[in-house]
């Protein structure tokens, strides 16, 4: 069966780092197989023909640890694991995508398309450390996840408040209470 991929993470590299989901809990890796990683590239709207193998698929990989690492440590204000930011730091260095104009449509191109991707990914994780960015990196109270808190006050406690672990939280501490009232 193939795993949906979310984009509700609020950033590229986080959205990447959410390929493994339920990291707090009981990781599942969404990404398994090339074609698991061409997927979620043209959905992430990386529109490219990629040449992808088991070396990529490894490079991906690579990368979104790296993130993940980095991302975690500061959100936990801990010290930032060296391995992941000289990973971030030599990705980030390559070629990123440039817009081009082509028959009325704003196209991203590479001469180096998947190279291009880790570099975007890698520089938008380093992008989350700026002290405006870093301040609204959350990890989700149920599940673990890591997301970018864009809401008006920034005290998002969950990845999903509406449909997921804040819902699912919300309906716990509704149905505890209706369990104390019945006690009562």
């Amino acid at each position: 069966m193939t795993r949906s991929f979310e984009f509700t993470a609020g950033s590229p590299a986080l959205n990447f780092i959410d390929t493994i989901s339920a990291r707090g809990r009981d990781p599942v890796e969404l990404i398994v197989t090339p074609d698991d990683l061409s997927r979620w590239l043209n959905l992430a709207g990386f529109k490219q023909d990629f040449l992808i193998g088991l070396e990529q698929l490894q490079n991906a990989r690579d990368v979104r640890e790296a993130a993940n690492d980095v991302l975690a440590a500061a959100v936990d204000l801990k010290a930032l694991p060296e391995s992941g930011v000289y990973t971030l730091n030599i990705w980030s260095a390559g070629q990123d995508f440039r817009p081009q104009l082509r028959n009325g449509d704003i196209v991203l191109v590479s001469e180096r398309p998947f190279e291009s991707v880790l570099a975007h990914i890698s520089a938008d994780a380093l992008l989350m450390l700026r002290s405006d960015k870093v301040e609204r990196l959350r990890r989700c109270t149920e599940c673990g996840m890591l997301f970018f808190d864009q809401s008006r006050p920034g005290k998002r406690r969950w990845c999903s408040s509406s449909s997921g672990c804040g819902n699912r939280a919300k309906v716990r501490r509704h149905r505890e209470r209706k369990r104390l009232e019945g006690n009562a």
